[in-house]
């Protein structure tokens, strides 16, 4: 039976071995996200620590509560285009926060703004900050380039590189951003991965399935 559909059996072959590894790479990241969301609740509770003393004292940064002092730099203020959690189009507003006696500054996540209003927060005085530690991601997919500019004449971003932004600025950065609200860490809760892992494997299920009963009918069609 196989040997008559060879050329469709080795498809349908690679299309169930496809469905199979992107359900087994959904598993790992139900996985990821779970120990992610664990990590970030163990913390948000936490004490915050001084800032630059934490680095000193903490290995795992991901989540720390910290508590910094400086001024903003509202001047180099970028804005990263981000949808709400309702898909309203807006921005993450980003300072850089300039702490005495350090070289390297410290990017301040302000919140989110609508995409009508991006308009930077002008403080000048000095700031007590507190918020979470967030380590980037530097496997973000974008299209076309990183740096833009919206028609406000304000500075956009697709996402948060601080090779970007420290050529852009002539500044170095921390490799790390603070977010001052404490949102979860994630907008995918793990049990969707685990909802998309169920749907491939069953995808790879219907493939075997269908393969068996095209190839039964063909074989008593040539009956």
């Amino acid at each position: 039976m196989i040997t008559k559909h060879k050329g469709f059996f080795v498809l349908c072959l690679i299309l169930a071995v496809l469905c199979c590894f992107l359900g087994k790479w959904q598993l790992q990241r139900y996985e990821f996200k779970k120990r992610l969301l664990n990590n970030y609740t163990e913390r948000l509770h936490a004490a915050p620590k001084i800032f630059p003393q934490l680095l000193a004292i903490e290995k795992d940064l991901q989540f720390q509560p910290i508590k910094a002092q400086g001024v903003y730099l509202n001047d180099l203020t970028l804005f990263q285009q981000k949808l709400s959690e309702q898909g309203q189009p807006g921005y993450e507003i980003l300072t850089p926060l300039r702490i005495k006696n350090e070289k390297k500054l410290l990017l301040i996540d302000r919140g989110w703004v609508p995409e009508t209003c991006p308009v930077t927060i002008d403080t000048q005085q000095q700031q007590i900050i507190t918020g979470n530690i967030k380590l980037l991601n530097e496997y973000q997919f974008i299209l076309g380039k990183n740096i833009l500019k919206s028609e406000q004449g304000v500075t956009v971003i697709q996402r948060v590189d601080m090779r970007d932004i420290s050529e852009l600025t002539r500044q170095e950065f921390f490799p790390f951003i603070i977010v001052l609200d404490r949102q979860p860490p994630t907008t995918v809760l793990p049990e969707r991965h685990m909802a998309y892992a169920a749907q491939w494997f069953l995808f790879a299920l219907i493939i075997i399935v269908s393969f068996y009963f095209f190839a039964r009918e063909r074989g008593r069609d040539e009956l």
